[in-house]
């Protein structure tokens, strides 16, 4: 099962990423991908070993969770986005 700080350490860098609307030529799928790979490869950089070795273990077992999180943030963005003047 996915814990909160794994998601939260890979879901808001990719959400950023996206965001910035890189990469705008490619599908969602491999915008997707490719923000989640770069937000665990910045958080893998920071991690003591034991940990970006579980967030590996973790983000390779339960992806689509990863996703949906990502997703959500992208769609509570645009929410507040929208209801700014």
């Amino acid at each position: 099962m996915t814990e909160n700080w794994m998601l939260s350490e890979i879901a808001y860098n990719a959400a950023e990423s996206l965001a910035a609307g890189n990469g705008v030529s490619l599908s969602l799928d491999e915008r997707m991908s490719i923000a989640i790979g770069l937000a665990y490869e910045k958080a893998e950089r920071r991690l003591p070993l034991e940990d970006a070795s579980a967030l590996y273990c973790d983000l390779d077992e339960n992806y689509p969770a990863y996703v949906a999180a990502v997703e959500a943030l992208l769609s509570k963005k645009d929410r507040v986005s929208e209801a700014l003047p």
